[in-house]
């Protein structure tokens, strides 16, 4: 997931440069897709490009299970960047 973000992320997107963080998350759904994407931070901008970037990327998950079970599952990543 590091090496699909660092290839989709546009900096230029972002407003501001320097250390910038969030927290991002989205819903692994039993089939595998991803949705719900979502993202925390104090830079708008940048959840802004991240909840692209993310949604950008065209990859089916591995679901998860419990008790032997397929469920949906909350993915949630913390991200820091440094922008120049």
């Amino acid at each position: 997931m590091r090496d699909s973000i660092s290839k989709n992320f546009n900096s230029k997107n972002v407003k501001e440069l320097g250390k910038i963080s969030c927290q991002f998350s989205f819903v692994i759904e039993k089939d595998g897709i991803f949705t719900d994407v979502k993202s925390i931070g104090k830079n708008e901008s940048f959840n802004r490009e991240i909840i692209r970037t993310i949604k950008g990327i065209n990859v089916k998950w591995i679901p998860a299970q419990k008790d032997g079970r397929i469920v949906k599952y909350l993915f949630i990543c913390p991200l820091t960047m440094f922008l120049r």
